[in-house]
């Protein structure tokens, strides 16, 4: 039994380990990618209508994830083979990140990118394999460690950019410049990862679901992961997956993609959470976007100097997420999201006294500004952190992934709502800021009003 247990636990180790090497690629890519997307298709590809593919090559990659989550996320639930669709995802994303590389057409970033996209889905199917693999109470830890990862890939890409920023040679007449050489990077980081995850990812809650365990028991303090071999072997059946005929399925686990988001929308405190993160995703990411702006018009900065910005940005996110783990069995995922937000308003508020006067005293327009950056770059901890952790308890085992995908799909047609929108609304910054800071404040309020069900989490249905 003891070994049994042993064996288990070093598993789930050696995932967890991947999971945070996935992770970290991600964070490369994203930050790698991102910075010089326009520059590739307006200098090098120069594409007749720049600005239009430049949109759409932005938008690909979260469109793809939304159609991924939904489409896998209730076969891993199924199923449990998470290896294997962890494999499938990167190999689209070195695919992807191949066809990115081409240059002979502007359609090439964007299918691209859109299949680059379906590699964001291995969060989804990280957080769904960490809520059921590890204690309730460890749960936002873990989490918050894997995005450290993906923070520390975030800040390293800025420096491959400035060190790749004068490349140019070709290769039997394919031209590797500044524009596709990250493309041609993170096919071969994926392909790292690649190896990395075949060799040390196990299907973990497809041997034993830690978190069903704890649902079915009424003792789970008394009944973990030492009892396993002790458990009924009707309970055993529920907890193993295996490939069963879906007859002889549980009655949840036989409903379809609509029923399934059905019973989830129906939870107050779910649709509370939903509206939680798409808010907090617009915003973050709108003001992620607008940050050059805001520099150049209200600061006059350049091009390095935002760079810089961005750095020091992830920098404070990186410690954040450090804090946040060390102080997760201290503080509860409601009141780290309280905190947060009311940190967010904050920046809010600064962006909203900047842009309602040119303010011409020194000192309060930079002071301004390092409050702007410290609210946003430590609140992005909501998206990413405590209401993908706080979500991910109060749904049961069976649509874990499933349910993750639903979040991070909001999360992604915020990201998406916010590119097309933030750029255009940045003229009535003000108007924008002081309406988030109402919505905000609304949302607050009511997740407050919920504080007995959400300070102590359990599956809702």
């Amino acid at each position: 039994m003891e070994d049994r247990q042993t064996e288990w636990k070093a598993k789930r180790k050696r995932t967890y380990i991947a999971f945070c090497v996935v992770t970290f690629g991600l964070g490369l890519e994203y930050s790698l990618v991102f910075p010089s997307l326009w520059f590739y298709i307006n200098n090098i590809i120069q594409a007749d209508y720049p600005k239009l593919f430049y949109g759409s090559a932005l938008s690909a990659y979260p469109l793809a994830s939304i159609i991924g989550a939904f489409t896998i996320g209730r076969y891993v639930d199924r199923t449990r083979k998470a290896k294997q669709i962890l494999i499938l995802l990167l190999i689209c994303e070195i695919f992807g990140n191949l066809l990115y590389s081409l240059y002979f057409s502007p359609w090439c970033p964007f299918f691209g990118r859109l299949l680059s996209g379906f590699g964001d889905v291995c969060n989804m199917i990280i957080t769904g394999e960490i809520a059921r693999s590890y204690p309730k109470n460890e749960i936002t830890k873990k989490l918050s460690l894997v995005v450290m990862t993906f923070s520390c890939g975030f800040i390293i890409a800025p420096g491959a950019n400035i060190l790749f920023g004068d490349v140019r040679f070709s290769v039997f007449n394919f031209w590797i410049t500044y524009g596709n050489i990250p493309g041609l990077l993170m096919a071969f980081v994926f392909t790292i990862v690649l190896s990395v995850v075949t060799f040390l990812v196990h299907d973990i809650s497809r041997e034993f679901d830690l978190k069903q365990n704890q649902e079915n028991s009424q003792s789970y303090e008394d009944r973990e992961m030492k009892n396993f071999d002790e458990i009924s072997d009707s309970e055993k059946s529920s907890l193993i997956v295996e490939d069963i005929e879906p007859s002889s399925m549980d009655s949840k686990e036989e409903m379809n993609h609509l029923q399934t988001l059905g019973l989830i929308l129906k939870q107050p405190d779910l649709l509370l959470l939903l509206s939680f993160t798409f808010v907090a995703s617009y915003i973050l990411f709108g003001f992620d976007t607008l940050l050059s702006l805001i520099g150049s018009r209200y600061f006059g900065f350049s091009v390095k100097v935002t760079s810089l910005i961005f750095i020091i940005d992830g920098g404070i996110y990186f410690v954040v997420l450090w804090l946040l783990g060390y102080a997760s069995k201290r503080c509860t995922d409601y009141h780290a999201i309280v905190m947060s937000f009311s940190i967010l308003f904050a920046g809010l508020a600064a962006i909203f006294v900047l842009a309602l006067q040119e303010v011409t005293n020194v000192v309060l327009k930079y002071s301004l500004l390092i409050v702007y950056l410290l609210a946003f770059s430590s609140t992005w901890t909501i998206e990413e952190v405590l209401s993908r952790s706080l979500f991910s308890k109060l749904v049961p085992s069976w649509c874990q992934n499933y349910a993750e995908g639903v979040r991070r799909s909001v999360s992604s047609a915020a990201f998406i709502i916010s590119g097309v929108t933030s750029s255009g609304l940045f003229d009535n910054l003000q108007y924008l800021s002081l309406a988030l800071l109402l919505v905000s404040f609304t949302l607050l309020v009511l997740f407050i009003s919920r504080k007995k069900v959400l300070v102590n989490p359990t599956s809702l249905f």
